[in-house]
């Protein structure tokens, strides 16, 4: 597995990456079954390797997707524009689910798990609508 995110999260992909790796130590596998990388460059480099890996899963944009069709002869599992939403439920802190889908919304549009559709409890659209 070699993982290769944004530069917005780069110290949670290596934080995953460590632990995956502590995981893998633990149990007596190789710790280098999982991997991180962090440019483009790297990324360009490993869709030439169609004789070592078998699957690229890109997530991001549908540009994002077909960039990375383009220039591998990898096998692409690329992905069609989905529904992401965001459910408040009736218990939700309003304060904190205000915060919760608004930047679910724009801390980054072009990103493919932008929430598209808001999900509010029945119980909680009079408390949490009007804010």
């Amino acid at each position: 597995v070699i993982l290769k995110g944004g530069s917005e999260a780069l110290r949670s992909n290596t934080a995953l990456v460590a632990a995956f790796q502590a995981g893998l130590r633990a149990a007596g596998l190789p710790q280098d079954a999982v991997q991180l990388v962090s440019s483009r460059e790297d990324v360009a480099t490993l869709l030439k390797l169609d004789q070592f890996i078998d699957l690229v899963i890109p997530r991001g944009s549908n540009q994002l997707v077909r960039s990375v069709m383009d220039a591998t002869r990898i096998p692409v599992m690329g992905h069609a524009d989905g529904i992401c939403a965001v459910y408040v439920d009736k218990a939700a802190n309003v304060e904190t689910a205000v915060k919760v889908v608004v930047d679910a919304k724009t801390q980054y549009t072009a990103a493919c798990n932008t929430a598209e559709t808001l999900l509010v409890h029945e119980d909680a659209v009079e408390t949490l609508l009007p804010v």
